[in-house]
This record gives C-alpha cells, sequence and structure tokens, in this order.
C-alpha cells in the first residue's frame, strides 16, 4: 500500500462528496473531518475549513456516489493505451447522449485480450455534478487528481462475486471478476428490501444475457445484516448458496484510502476535452488523409529543394502554401458535402424506422435515436419507466420485422423531472422488414 504522499513528501487530500456534505481526509496530516457546504460563500467556508484542520495538501482526489456515474466494460480494438484513450472518451457519447461540454468521461484498463482487444471500464457523468466541488476546490488552492467512485473505493480489489452495497439514500451493486469490475451501478434507494432484490435480479439478468452461463460464487454485503430476511431475498435473487457482510466503510475510511492512493488509478483523466478533440478530429480527417497527403506532395514538387540558401527555402515554401491552399480548398468542400449527404440520408432513413416502431412497444417506453454501425448493425436508445419494460423492447422489436438478432445490451435508472426512469440501449440488425421503413 502507498502512502499517498508525492515526491518530497506532499500530502494529499481525499474529499468525499455525497449532497451538501463532504468528508475530507488528508494521507499525512490531522484527522478526517465533515464539511457542510453552506448556501453562500461556499468558498470562503471552503477554504477557512481547511486552514482550522490544519490541512495544507495541494492535491486532491474527489470521490463521488455510484449514483452520479454511468459504467460500463467495453472490449477496445486496440492495445494502444493513446488509442484506447480516444476510444472511451468517443463511446462515452452512447452512453450518456450529451454534447461533450457536459459530461466528464474516464476510464481504467482492466486488461489487455490475447486478441489485440483491451477492456476497459468505462465511466461517464454530468459535469453538473462535479462542478461545485471542482470550483470549490480550484478556489481553494487544491489541483483535482483525479475523481474516483465510492463502490470502486470501497470494495478495493474484491474476490470475485457480487457486491451490494446500501448508503444512505442509495444502493449500489458490483460484480467482480478475478479481481476486476465487470458491471457497477446505483441507485436511489428508499429502503424496501423487495425493491432492492428486484434491481439486483434485473442487473444480473442483464448480465446473464449478454454473456450466457455466467455465474457468481458469491455475494458480499455492506450495510446489510447477513442474516436478515433483506439478506436471503438479495441471496435467492442473485442466485448464489451464501451472503457474507463485510466490513462496512464510512465517509471517512473512503477519504483515507482515496488520499493514500490505495484504490489504483483514477477514473476520470484531467484532459478528457483534449483527448476528445483529437479523437474527433482523427475520426473526421482519416478518410481525406491520404487525399490530402497526395495533393501536399504534387505541389510541393522539388522546388523547395532546388536551392541550399535559407531565405530562397522560406521563399520557395511561401509560394507553395499558397498553391496548395488553392489545391486543398475544392477538395476539403468536397469532403465536407459529401460527408454532409451522408448524414442526411443516414438521419432520414433512422426518423423513418423510429416512425414505424411507434405503437409496437411496451407502453410508456419512447425512444430517442437511432445510430448505425458497421453493415446493417444499429443501435437503439431509449427510455422506460422501468427496467422490466426495457426488458420488452427486445421481444417487441424482433416483432415487428425491422430488426433482429436483439439484444438488451445495458439500461440504467436515472432521475428525469422528479421520477425516474430506465435509460436503455438496444444492439440488433436490420431485417428484411426494414425495408418498409426507409429508403
Amino acid at each position: 500500500m502507498t502512502t499517498g504522499r508525492r515526491r518530497g513528501g506532499e500530502p494529499r487530500l481525499g474529499v468525499v462528496v455525497r449532497g451538501a456534505r463532504w468528508t475530507v481526509a488528508s494521507s499525512g496530516e490531522g484527522a478526517p473531518a465533515v464539511f457542510d457546504l453552506p448556501a453562500e460563500d461556499a468558498a470562503g467556508a471552503f477554504r477557512a475549513f481547511l486552514r482550522a484542520h490544519g490541512f495544507s495538501a495541494r492535491r486532491a482526489v474527489l470521490v463521488l456516489p455510484q449514483r452520479l456515474a454511468v459504467c460500463r466494460v467495453l472490449d477496445l480494438p486496440s492495445r494502444n493505451e493513446r488509442e484506447i484513450a480516444s476510444m472511451a472518451v468517443l463511446q462515452a457519447g452512447r452512453l450518456l447522449p450529451l454534447s461533450p461540454e457536459e459530461i466528464a468521461t474516464g476510464h481504467r484498463l482492466l486488461r489487455r485480450n490475447v486478441d489485440g482487444t483491451s477492456r476497459v471500464l468505462l465511466m461517464v457523468v454530468r459535469r453538473s455534478e462535479i462542478q461545485t466541488a471542482l470550483a470549490l476546490c480550484g478556489e481553494a488552492g487544491l489541483a483535482v487528481e483525479s475523481i474516483l467512485l465510492d463502490l470502486l473505493v470501497a470494495a478495493g480489489a474484491t474476490a470475485d462475486g457480487v457486491v451490494v452495497r446500501v448508503v444512505p439514500g442509495e444502493a449500489q451493486i458490483g460484480v467482480w471478476e478475478n479481481g476486476a469490475p465487470v458491471m457497477l451501478r446505483g441507485f436511489p434507494w428508499g429502503g424496501d428490501a423487495a425493491d432492492l432484490a428486484a434491481e439486483v435480479s434485473a442487473s444480473l439478468s442483464a448480465l446473464r444475457r449478454a454473456e450466457p452461463g455466467r455465474g457468481w460464487g458469491s455475494m458480499r454485503l455492506a450495510g446489510i445484516d447477513a442474516g436478515s430476511a433483506a439478506a436471503d431475498a438479495l441471496r435467492r435473487a442473485a442466485d448464489v448458496s451464501s451472503a457474507i457482510e463485510w466490513e462496512k466503510t464510512d465517509p471517512a475510511d473512503l477519504a483515507l484510502s482515496a488520499a493514500r492512493g490505495a484504490v489504483g488509478p483514477g477514473l476520470l483523466p484531467r484532459e478528457e476535452r483534449e483527448l476528445l478533440s483529437k479523437a474527433v478530429h482523427r475520426q473526421g480527417r482519416r478518410r481525406a488523409g491520404f487525399l490530402l497527403a497526395a495533393v501536399l506532395a504534387a505541389a510541393m514538387g522539388l522546388e523547395l529543394f532546388r536551392s541550399f540558401r535559407r531565405e530562397d527555402r522560406l521563399a520557395a515554401l511561401t509560394r507553395e502554401e499558397k498553391k496548395l491552399s488553392a489545391l486543398v480548398a475544392p477538395v476539403a468542400g468536397m469532403a465536407e458535402a459529401l460527408d454532409r449527404r451522408a448524414a442526411a440520408t443516414r438521419e432520414s432513413s433512422a426518423g423513418n424506422i423510429l416512425r414505424a416502431l411507434e405503437g409496437a412497444l411496451p407502453a410508456g417506453v419512447s425512444l430517442e435515436r437511432l445510430v448505425y454501425e458497421r453493415g446493417r448493425r444499429v443501435q437503439l436508445h431509449g427510455e422506460a419507466p422501468t427496467l422490466n419494460e426495457s426488458l420488452g423492447v427486445v421481444a417487441a422489436l424482433e416483432k415487428t420485422g425491422v430488426f433482429r438478432n436483439v439484444e438488451l445490451r445495458g439500461s440504467d435508472v436515472e432521475p428525469n423531472q422528479g421520477r425516474e426512469r430506465t435509460k436503455f440501449q438496444v444492439d440488433g440488425s436490420l431485417g428484411d422488414g426494414s425495408s418498409v421503413a426507409g429508403p
């Protein structure tokens, strides 16, 4: 276990953010303390709080509630870390369909597969959920190194199996395999054991459908008595023979673990927006890359190398840059026109398919968008009142004849205008019936 002190002995703070109550601990100074966020002058109050408790650290790690994040475990087609980071950022937009300015993303590399792919844990949160904490830390002179999820910090490198953790107002479900998480989820919870068992059953059923034959070796409970009726209901829901209770981790313990760096790398890179910009740039320019390179070679020719004098080379470069600009402009215009035409065609076809599906889905289910992938593969994103309705989407889609080989890839319960809605993603292929739905 590391000490959490950086080079030169500099301490680090762990800050557990749960609503308006923060728990702060240092890796090397003082005892953990609780900060209640005031309605006015929060920045000044936070600075005074740090001084009063002797916290002089200039770096911090934030710990968020699990329910604020949408998490997925994905296999990405690369073993290169920079490429993995770019792919993870692009995938984040599919999990939380908001603009890049409205989300923050991060990933953790779980393993590199023998087939050349890499398995990563991807996390996406709304920036509005972390903006206050980032702003107050910045005004207090704290540089936020990373942002973690409390379920990951609490469970650590746990043994294989199911983890169910209960904290005030929230329940959390996780599944670990070979010491790495394969599923993480948090949701608001009012204390009803039957509701919790139903959510655990639905989450594990979705995981089994994605990977048939999967089983769980054990169940670990935090905040629930292992001998209670609630524990029995959870054991039956997960179909495991035993459920053991592990030490309930309070916010002070979480803050200390984060400050000491005993939980692995953070999930949110500090430069996620820069990665997104680079990834989008590469994605948009890849098709025109070879053509532009050919234009560059033809335009530059040998003229740049006919003179060895630096002034002549600079003058030649200026002339050739002007020629290159004149050649590239029409090519770029053609590429943009083709992109616009292809996007318009896809949008029209997607709209026709979505309209054709209206009325064929369970009551209360709404479709948000359809995303074309390679070949005839598509993704369908939507909302349902509960997880049960999102499960019914699969059967309903196959009956329409528009889709085949339909799979429910994931769902998350999220608050929406004061009520809970289940966001879901369905993958499938366009069948023969799709011809009636679009050009």
